[in-house]
């Protein structure tokens, strides 16, 4: 048997080759699934991602992944009268006999397995379908339910760009085929265009057209392409969150709760390193005016997202990232640091309410413990 890193599921083996998976909590069976070979060891790994697991007359460690932390799993009260079939992934060392009973086992196996993943996949519209989109009650903490990869590694970002850089630069060729073409754009030395080269690339992608997102002209003609090359990366992301907030800016419009949800909504729709990226294109430093904009902009969003107590979870972890990636901006600018105080405002607020039902719950579980 082994526990889940937060101690909440318990996994237990018996000489039967079934696994059975507890959620102590609640003391019921969440899943019940067996092997044609029995377990002899298993262990949970430290994130709770895998579980790892060895069989009797097998030379192998096999893993599986854990659907629960990569995306949201209906768990069900009713796990059947007998336990799924799980077959392993690779040969045994000592192979039976009777091939005719193994492929018809295997074959009874694949359609159970189909048949459950019907019921499953109908389970699942049924529970989306009956799910509220909005809180039980106004004013409650409600999560996102989104996987955990698509928020918690936010914080840990630059951790794990510097685990996964290369310890060696790549190596070019030293002679390419005759056959491949050149790339347009691209150098016969395999560097990049220059300065100036790169407004010819990016004016026939469309870029540099003088036309904004909603087709509008900007007053910007093929003059003001070298302004407009320093600020080419971020058109590229104009068309998503900068998008957003500059058509709240263009407009003239305040930044509204409607408005502030189609923008977290967006982000919950990246995976965290979009929205590292998304969040970065923003602004470019304090002496980006119209990226000063954008900032206001997105901490208006932030603290409305924050008073409105829904997706909590996503909602400190984007908060986290942008100060991190925009706080040398935000210190030197007044009318930031206003918005920002604001955000902080809120953020007090949303988490002394939350804080308070965690001190009520802590007293009422040291009363409890107490009395028995």
């Amino acid at each position: 048997m082994c526990l889940t890193p937060d101690d909440r599921w318990l996994i237990t083996s018996s000489t039967d080759s079934t696994v059975r998976v507890w959620d102590i909590p609640t003391a019921r069976c969440l899943d019940w699934f067996s092997f044609e070979d029995a377990v002899t060891s298993m262990t949970m790994s430290p994130t709770g991602e895998f579980l790892a697991t060895t069989h009797v007359e097998n030379n192998g460690i096999y893993v599986w992944a854990n659907r629960t932390h990569f995306g949201n799993v209906l768990l069900s009260d009713d796990v059947g009268e007998v336990p799924r079939k799980v077959v392993l992934p690779t040969p045994k060392v000592n192979v039976r006999d009777d091939r005719v009973a193994i492929l018809e086992e295997e074959a009874a196996v694949e359609e159970a397995r189909l048949r459950r993943a019907e019921e499953e996949l109908r389970l699942q519209k049924e529970t989306e379908a009956l799910l509220p989109t909005r809180p039980l009650a106004p004013g409650l903490t409600t999560m996102s339910g989104l996987a955990k990869s698509k928020w918690e590694t936010l914080p840990q970002l630059d951790v794990i760009k510097q685990r996964n850089k290369p310890k060696e630069p790549p190596k070019a060729p030293e002679k390419a085929p005759f056959f491949l073409g050149q790339l347009e754009g691209v150098n016969a030395d395999g560097s990049g265009p220059s300065l100036f080269e790169h407004s010819k690339v990016a004016q026939k992608v469309g870029f540099l057209q003088g036309e904004g997102i909603d087709g509008q002209d900007n007053g910007e003609s093929g003059s003001g392409a070298g302004t407009r090359l320093l600020r080419l990366g971020r058109f590229g992301a104009e068309m998503s969150l900068v998008g957003l907030l500059e058509k709240t800016n263009r407009k003239q419009m305040s930044v509204t709760e409607e408005r502030a949800s189609l923008v977290i909504e967006y982000l919950m729709g990246l995976s965290a390193s979009g929205v590292d990226v998304q969040l970065s294109s923003l602004s470019m430093g304090a002496e980006d005016l119209p990226g000063r904009k954008h900032l206001e902009s997105m901490l208006k969003v932030l603290e409305l997202a924050v008073q409105s107590s829904d997706n909590y979870d996503a909602i400190q972890a984007y908060l986290h990232r942008f100060c991190y990636v925009h706080g040398d901006t935000i210190a030197v600018c007044p009318e930031l640091l206003d918005a920002a105080n604001r955000v902080r405002a809120a953020q007090d607020k949303a988490w002394g309410k939350v804080q308070q039902l965690l001190r009520e719950t802590s007293c009422l579980v040291k009363l409890f413990t107490k009395a028995h």
